[in-house]
């Protein structure tokens, strides 16, 4: 054999064990999990951002909001603040593959806690996907979601593992390094989110501005405090004054009509807009929770 094909040879094995250690083989680009609410396995597409080195690196699961994945710019601004702490991202969009309306802010029942409830399925199949990765870190993996996506957090807090049994496809619940739920609907006194009495086992961090009229912050603030008090030091809440709903949404301020409010109907006058105030510091907290929370 000539010096040349050693070379070439020696050169091929570096380059693939070098990508392998990035992360190869390549992320599918699709994949399937049960849905209960539509009755069916649906396919959902990844689309996963790694920062570039070799890794293993932290990922963090980005659901949007009820409007999907415009015209709010949270999970694509997310993912920047992200990838700069070192995080690799998966953003799911959840509604087309469902045949639902792009957006659903003012659609039941999906726009509810069956609706919320039922994302867990993509978000327990994102899970699993990321931690069968070279590239990322197999106790690192981290739920984060925004407004409805928030709420498909809280569920995942709660662990409702029956429902999941109901549906038969109870071998597809995952578990989660961490939470993040950024303006949920967390629940007036008489909701499940309250009155079941399960401690949060997962850490979870909770975002809302105290303006926030679409899901009021003092459902939050009574959530934080209800679940806090038997969850051992697990529930966070972080308050950002003056920030309306979606402050990390980057667009203007304004007024629309949604499925929220303090009587949680769906005839409800709504405010919501960006803060650069507010993400700012919320970029600070997430990197703070996460940094103490993640080996």
């Amino acid at each position: 054999m000539s010096l040349l094909w050693r070379v070439t040879i020696v050169f091929l094995i570096f380059g693939i064990g070098e990508a392998f250690a990035q992360g190869s083989p390549q992320t599918p680009e699709k994949f399937t999990v049960y849905s209960r609410m539509v009755g069916r396995d649906v396919t959902f597409k990844t689309d996963l951002d790694v920062p570039d080195g070799s890794g293993p690196f932290p990922a963090v699961i980005l659901l949007h909001g009820c409007g999907g994945l415009y015209p709010s710019r949270a999970p694509m601004l997310w993912r920047r603040a992200l990838r700069e702490m070192g995080y690799a991202t998966m953003i799911i969009e959840s509604f087309t593959p469902r045949g639902w309306p792009e957006r659903i802010c003012t659609t039941e029942p999906q726009i509810g806690g069956q609706g919320q409830n039922d994302r867990l399925a993509e978000a327990f199949g994102a899970a699993r996907l990321l931690r069968s990765l070279p590239s990322i870190k197999k106790d690192g993996v981290v739920l984060m979601g925004f407004s409805h996506g928030a709420g498909t957090v809280l569920f995942a807090a709660q662990r409702d593992d029956a429902y999941w049994s109901a549906a038969g496809r109870s071998n597809q619940i995952e578990r989660f390094d961490a939470l993040i739920a950024a303006y949920p609907w967390c629940g007036k006194e008489k909701h499940a989110f309250r009155t079941k009495l399960r401690p949060v086992q997962t850490p979870l961090l909770i975002l809302i501005g105290d303006s926030d009229n679409y899901t009021p912050t003092e459902f939050c603030t009574a959530y934080a405090k209800f679940r806090g008090s038997i969850s051992n030091d697990t529930v966070h809440l972080k308050v950002y004054p003056g920030a309306l709903h979606s402050f990390d949404s980057g667009q203007p301020p304004q007024v629309a009509t949604g499925c929220g409010g303090l009587t949680g109907g769906c005839n409800s006058k709504v405010s919501f807009g960006h803060s650069e105030t507010a993400f700012q510091q919320a970029k600070k907290d997430v990197k703070a929770f996460l940094t103490e929370r993640l080996p």
